[in-house]
């Protein structure tokens, strides 16, 4: 599917079917809304799926810090 432009109706249901996709674009491009209306409209079907929303523009590439451990940072349920 690479490089193929998609609607989020289609985005959603291929996500149900476990597709795994990269939304790319130049800056301004519509990205981030993109993201949280697909992460709002999965919340509404959560009875198979839990989305995770986590930007990514804060992680520091420079110094390799690991995406993974960052992603789970960003979802922990802190009781602080």
């Amino acid at each position: 599917m690479k490089g193929t432009s998609l609607s989020e109706h289609d985005i959603i249901e291929y996500l149900y079917k476990g597709e795994q996709f990269i939304i790319s674009g130049i800056a301004g491009s519509g990205k981030s809304m993109t993201m949280r209306y697909l992460y709002l409209s999965l919340c509404k079907r959560a009875e198979v799926v839990i989305p995770v929303f986590v930007e990514l523009r804060h992680i520091s590439f420079k110094t390799n810090q690991d995406v993974i451990g960052y992603v789970i940072s960003k979802t922990r349920c802190n009781k602080d």
